[in-house]
């Protein structure tokens, strides 16, 4: 149909028709649905497995806490399965009531996300809707993965003897290890001495309470980059790549001498001349409809950089490309590519891929100004004036070129920077404040579960350290030094953990309207590192208070 269509109006100067998929307008929404639904994907996947290895972790540990009730269950005749099922459904309950908070907060930011998305595009009606068979989905996968979460824990509590379980764990193996020689000329205080050796001799343990600070972290550094990478987008896109104040675009190519003209207007500082001409670009079976830009050799106002936002220098001869647009076409530096004007007089040419350059906003085809005129057989012309304006004259300025009657349009970069920060923060920023907000409430849940328990475990060992002689500070040295250590550990694994975590989110992010760089600051580090920290404080403060407060008769009264 489109080729009939174009046959039939190519008389009128029709520059072809096309379908509702190459419509700038439908590329946007398109591109930005499908990152709703990426984001909608990947962060509950990474969210939900990092909850499923913490609830492993506290689990297990919470199990150890109860061996002994265990043992008495089992000893009153209680089977394997009525203990397992007793945890499990522990497990359960507090997967459900997580599926019926989380389900409240979906309903509420769904309508608030709708209701934004219809202002925004003036859409008539966007109603929220929530699908049976979806609610069916998460409750089964919520549930599933809790389950899974806890399922060894569980297991290990079924499977325990009644007369293993009515005794303690059994002693570790003392002994040496080459850590403790290589730390031996360093004179430790007692207390310290018994932190190292509380670690060194639980490896399995310290690395579970390692990397689940470590997934606190992580989690923590995925909901923040984001800050930075849209940081970086606007900084390239609007600070360094567009450095003009307008873009002028004319109805017809006009001769580049109307330049001149332009600069003598009152109010213009300086002004660049450049040609957009829709083209379809082919290779082999693969095909993209878009543009392509000639530049001039000296652009100052607006140039192609690379990822390090140094500028790219156009080639001789041939065409630039962007990195996107390279792969969508399957195109390497040296291969060739069909380029069909669809304008002026309809060239059909084939023209080498000269660079390939990176791009963080849209893709492209770049060529010198003076080449796309040749190869399209026109002369020195343009239909696009960058324009960098007075800031007393912009005003003025604006209304000339609305009411000039050559002009098509008009594009602020203001304007366009406003637009572009008022869809990111409405949409892509929200999205990203609430996953950073998940990520403290997990970080602080990990924490305070771990010293917690840890308490829980330790109680015993802990008074029986008071009735020695030791004072409540050097007790509480022993269970808070210990988490110190565990959180500093913790702490630079988690940003690793975290980075590569990052890096499949930009992966998954990339369409034709924007890609995402994966740009992590020193800010956002240490953001991460004090969401740890100060929930360790936070819950360090609360065991201090109850070891303070320790009865030490009821902690050492025998299970007997």
């Amino acid at each position: 149909m489109i080729e009939a269509l174009d046959r039939l109006l190519d008389r009128y100067g029709v520059t072809g028709a096309f379908a509702r998929s190459d419509q700038f307008s439908h590329r946007f929404l398109n591109d930005e649905l499908s990152q709703l639904k990426t984001m909608a994907t990947v962060f509950p996947a990474i969210f939900m497995t990092v909850a499923m290895f913490l609830l492993n972790v506290v689990i297990n540990r919470l199990i150890n806490t109860q061996r002994d009730i265990i043992a008495i269950l089992k000893a009153f005749g209680y089977s394997n399965g009525q203990v397992g099922w007793h945890y499990s459904k522990l497990v359960l309950t507090i997967a459900v009531i997580g599926l019926f908070l989380g389900l409240l907060l979906g309903v509420w930011t769904g309508r608030a996300l709708g209701e934004m998305y219809m202002d925004y595009y003036r859409f008539p009606g966007l109603l929220f809707r929530m699908d049976p068979r979806w609610l069916i989905v998460l409750a089964v996968g919520t549930l599933g993965v809790a389950w899974l979460g806890g399922w060894q824990a569980i297991h290990k509590a079924a499977a325990l003897p009644p007369a293993e379980a009515m005794q303690p764990e059994g002693p570790t193996r003392y002994r040496t290890g080459w850590i403790e020689r290589i730390l031996a000329p360093i004179r430790f205080s007692q207390p310290s001495r018994m932190i190292i050796r509380q670690l060194l001799r639980r490896p399995g343990r310290t690395v579970l309470s390692v990397m689940g600070v470590a997934m606190a972290t992580g989690i923590v550094l995925v909901g923040n980059f984001q800050f930075d990478s849209v940081s970086l987008m606007v900084h390239q896109q609007f600070a360094r790549v567009q450095q003009q104040d307008v873009t002028a675009s004319f109805i017809e190519p006009c001769n580049a001498s109307s330049l001149y003209t332009l600069q003598q207007q009152p109010g213009v500082r300086y002004a660049e001349g450049r040609r957009v001409v829709s083209a379809r670009l082919i290779h082999e079976h693969r095909q993209w409809r878009g543009s392509v830009t000639g530049m001039p050799e000296d652009a100052r106002l607006q140039f192609v950089v690379d990822q390090n936002m140094r500028a790219v220098p156009l080639p001789a001869e041939g065409l630039l490309l962007t990195d996107f647009l390279a792969r969508r076409l399957g195109v390497n530096v040296g291969d060739k590519v069909r380029v069909q004007f669809l304008e002026g007089k309809r060239k059909s040419i084939s023209m080498p891929v000269a660079g390939i350059s990176s791009e963080l906003v849209g893709v492209g085809a770049y060529a010198r100004l003076g080449v796309l005129n040749r190869v399209t057989g026109d002369g020195p012309v343009i239909n696009q004036a960058l324009l960098n304006l007075a800031p007393d004259a912009r005003g003025s300025v604006y209304r000339e070129l609305r009411e000039a009657p050559g002009v098509l349009g008009i594009s602020i970069r203001q304007a366009m920077l406003d637009s572009f920060y008022d869809t990111l923060a409405k949409t892509f920023l929200t999205f990203t404040f609430f996953n950073s907000l998940l990520g403290g409430v997990i970080a602080f849940g990990v924490m305070y579960n771990t010293i917690r328990i840890s308490l829980a475990e330790k109680g015993r060992e802990l008074a029986s350290l008071r009735v020695l002689g030791y004072t409540h500070n050097e007790v509480s040295h022993i269970l808070l030094g210990e988490m110190a250590i565990i959180v500093a550990v913790g702490i630079p694994l988690g940003w690793l953990i975290g980075q590569g975590l990052a890096q499949l989110i930009v992966g998954a992010l990339e369409t034709e309207l924007y890609r995402v760089p994966l740009t992590i600051t020193g800010q956002t580090l240490g953001m991460s590192a004090t969401v740890v920290v100060v929930s360790a404080l936070v819950s360090g403060l609360v065991a201090w208070w109850r070891l303070r407060n320790l009865d030490l008769i009821a902690v050492l009264k025998t299970r007997e």
